[in-house]
């Protein structure tokens, strides 16, 4: 609703992923995988010269939304869901819970994506063990989803050189994931779906792997509030936000309301995202 309305119902982009890759929906998840990374301007040679997952997260986020697609962040008290999507003619958006690894995000970007491509709302959790109880077409097109978002960020021509390993150890699923800055269990899922390791592999990495990261959280402060609510708000978001309050487009009053925010909070507020913008 804020959107729509500090937007006048119309999305500013230049170019939008869901106009412009329309008829893409026709394809198959990996055709739509390449289509997609060659619309979006990312090669392999740039992924892999990222230098964390932190620097991959906001990169692939930057560029998804210069495309037309709206990314917020939260941290959701539901730790078992990933992040969800709104489909919208104009303003479609990706909602990533923030409590979730970086990896863990970055696969949630193009798995909701996937959903806004295919012209539907989605939500994704951690343990994609849900989409067993679908049926249909909600298990088809959640199938397509994580097919999609795996093989977007790791191409199955290029990963023919890491699944011919004869020994996937913990060393193996750290390297390869290193290099695509992604999750071991993306890299895991490849590796399944290729027929390299079966089901119970599987079921029993993703288990040592989740109970880890809950284990290895280190439940610290919570930081800045205000470089937290420009991590959560976006770039993207801020600058149509604080763009209508001083055009006189938008009362500060209802932008505050729009944002959850205090009136007397939001120049502090915007003094950390235009910090953070020209950092």
């Amino acid at each position: 609703m804020a959107l729509g309305e500090l937007s006048g119902g119309t999305n500013t982009s230049e170019h939008k992923s869901f106009e412009d890759l329309e008829q893409i929906s026709d394809s198959t998840p990996s055709e739509m995988a390449a289509e997609v990374r060659s619309y979006l301007g990312i090669n392999l040679i740039t992924q892999s010269r990222w230098h964390n997952v932190d620097e991959a997260l906001k990169t692939w986020r930057k560029v998804v939304q210069e495309f037309g697609v709206y990314i917020f962040k939260w941290s959701f008290n539901q730790r078992t869901v990933s992040g969800f999507s709104l489909h919208h003619e104009e303003c479609p958006l990706i909602y990533l819970n923030n409590s979730n690894a970086f990896t863990r995000q970055i696969f949630t970007i193009f798995h909701e994506l996937a959903h806004i491509l295919y012209h539907t709302s989605g939500v994704a959790k951690v343990d994609d063990s849900y989409i067993d109880e679908l049926e249909g077409t909600s298990r088809r097109i959640e199938m397509s989803c994580n097919e999609f978002a795996a093989e977007l960020l790791v191409p199955s021509e290029d990963f023919t050189r890491w699944e011919d390993r004869v020994l996937f150890d913990d060393v193996f699923f750290d390297l390869a994931s290193q290099n695509y800055q992604v999750s071991r269990e993306v890299i895991l899922r490849k590796l399944r779906d290729h027929g390299r390791v079966g089901q119970e592999f599987y079921d029993s990495k993703t288990s040592q792997w989740t109970n880890d990261f809950q284990n290895g959280r280190d439940g610290g402060g919570e930081g800045n509030y205000y470089n937290n609510q420009v991590a959560y708000f976006g770039d993207k978001f801020l600058s149509l936000a604080f763009g209508s309050l001083h055009q006189g487009r938008c009362a500060a009053e209802q932008l505050s309301e729009y944002m959850n925010v205090k009136v007397r909070n939001l120049p502090a507020l915007e003094e950390a995202f235009l910090g953070r913008s020209s950092s």
